[in-house]
Formats: structure tokens, sequence, C-alpha cells
């Protein structure tokens, strides 16, 4: 397990699952294993060959098996795994500028024509990354394990950079469990504010939508309001926006550490 094995590959299909309660100790034990074992490597699955065989090569990564290893990570909320997964896939697995992936690719050079890769092109291997850049921007999940989901979470996982001054994201009708959500982003860090236009879903109204605002290294979020409503927003700069319908702008003010 130390050099990743085989079982890294199949054992993703039983953290999807969901055999093992949401939020409980035991949902943990198999990602956990995984990133102190030697299964990771830039946040990709990573599995060991042969030099012998088709691999001609020991290490190697299998990028899209790691989706949900990823999905779970972005669920337990723990944003910098999954940009070191989403940031690995364009460092490594895809080839520079063209972005094509394999099933897998070689760690390694094996000579001056650069790395081996197993079955490119691979759309399932781009799908894994699409994937992970819609849940770094929106995430529906059921945190509750009764089948529906329940919780909307907006830009829970984005690049702290992306909100450098001057900057902004746009998410324009993302679809999403409750209806499509527009998400509009512009950091004014000079100013002391992060202004985010909201367009809620129409369809159903989530019993609980959260958004954050992961502003650059050096500073936080000091409040928030939506309106006349004062906002409370915790260290990660998250606040509760399940109250507000339809189209809103929330204004964060934020300052340096």
């Amino acid at each position: 397990m130390r050099l990743g094995s085989y079982w890294n590959i199949i054992i993703g299909y039983t953290i999807a699952s969901g055999v093992f309660p949401p939020g409980s100790e035991e949902e943990s034990w198999i990602p956990h294993y995984l990133e102190q074992h030697g299964g990771l490597c830039m946040g990709m699955l990573r599995a060991g060959g042969s030099e012998f065989n088709f691999w001609t090569g020991e290490h190697r990564l299998n990028p899209l098996y790691g989706t949900r290893y990823a999905l779970h990570v972005l669920r337990r909320d723990d944003p910098e795994r999954a940009l070191v997964n989403l940031y690995g896939m364009l460092a490594q697995a895809f080839t520079r500028n063209t972005f094509v992936c394999g099933e897998g690719c070689s760690l390694t050079p094996m000579d001056a024509g650069g790395r081996i890769f197993y079955c490119p092109p691979n759309s399932a291997a781009n799908a894994h990354f699409l994937s992970m850049l819609r849940y770094a921007l929106v995430q529906d999940w059921d945190l509750d394990d009764d089948g529906r989901p329940e919780t909307l979470r907006l830009l829970f996982a984005t690049p702290r950079r992306w909100l450098s001054d001057g900057q902004s994201i746009k998410v324009e009708h993302a679809p999403t469990a409750f209806g499509c959500v527009s998400v509009r982003v512009q950091s004014r860090l000079s100013r002391g504010e992060v202004i985010t236009e909201l367009e809620m879903p129409q369809h159903q109204s989530p019993p609980q939508t959260l958004l954050r605002i992961r502003v650059p290294e050096g500073w936080h979020v000091k409040s928030a309001q939506a309106g006349v409503q004062e906002l409370d927003s915790d260290a990660q700069g998250t606040v509760d926006v399940s109250g507000i319908k339809g189209k809103s702008t929330v204004r964060f003010r934020v300052e340096r550490l």
C-alpha cells in the first residue's frame, strides 16, 4: 500500500456507496488510510506497476479513479486537499496546453519522449476535472442521509487567489438538485469589501444554503450584510443565506490580518 496498489483504484466505489453514515468516524477511515499510506500523489490516486509488463514503469497515477475520494474531501469541507487534486490534474495528469488525459499515466518520464499514458484520450478523466471544478464552486449535498439533498453550498472551495483585488468569479445558471443558481463575486480588497450577487433556485428552496468567500491569505472576512440584515460569518468567511429568495446582494467587509 505504501507504493499505492491496485486496491486504490477500486476502493473509491466503497467511499461512494455511502455504507458509512455521513459525519461518522467510520466515513473517513478509507480516505484517511489513502492519505496516510502512500495512496495519493498531488491529490490524485497512486497505483504501483511493474517494470516488466505493459507499463514498463513502477510508479503511476490513475487520476479519474479519484473522483469519489475528491468528492468526499469536498463534502467533509477540506478545501485545501481538494485544490491539491484540482491543480494536480493541471500539473501532472494532463498534457501541457492540450489537456489530454488517460486512464493512467506514469509519474516520471520514460525517456526523452516524455511520460507514458494509458488509453488516451479519456473523456472520463476530463469529466473528473470538471466535476472538481463544479464542486469547488457549487455543492449540493444530502448531509442528513435521508436520500434527498437538503444543503446547497456556494463557493466553498475556490482558490483564494481567485479573489485577489480586482478579480471576479461568475457562475451562471448552474444546475443543482434544487434548480439553477447564479453567483457573481467582485473582489474590492483595496476598498475593504467583496460584493456578491445571488440568484437563488426558483424550482425549490434548499432548507440550508451557505455562501463562503475565500479571500487571499493575509485577509479575513470581518462581517457580512444582505440589504439591512446583518449576517453572522465564521472564521472561514461562511454565512448562512437560507432565508434569501430570488435575487439579492451580499456585501462582505474584509480587512487585513
